[in-house]
């Protein structure tokens, strides 16, 4: 996801840049359709960046987020299942078994 954005965003700048460049050309500049047309797509370029970027910082807001939740969870989880674990003995069993086999 975060790859094709960038992507896109790259291509976006290049091809403004490519439109302010081409505006500044002697015979393009003397083109007042040329330069007006230039603008508008240079203008509609901005307002997609402008789309893309806030599309990002709502997905790092939303992942930043669910992140926080989620470790907030299971540090809840961990302090509930401290509280109610208890031990089985299963370590002192197999303890006692050795202890047998040894005394044989």
């Amino acid at each position: 996801g975060e790859l094709a954005m960038a992507d896109t965003i790259e291509t976006a700048l290049a091809m403004r840049q490519m439109l302010t460049t081409g505006e500044s050309e002697p015979n393009a500049a003397a083109q007042k359709q040329a330069i007006e047309e230039g603008d508008r797509r240079v203008d509609s370029l901005d307002r997609g960046l402008e789309t893309l970027k806030n599309e990002m910082e709502l997905r790092r807001a939303i992942t930043s987020n669910s992140l926080l939740k989620t470790l907030e969870r299971q540090e809840i989880r961990n302090s509930g299942n401290q509280l109610m674990q208890k031990g089985n003995g299963a370590d002192e069993k197999m303890g006692g078994l050795e202890q047998k086999e040894d005394e044989r």
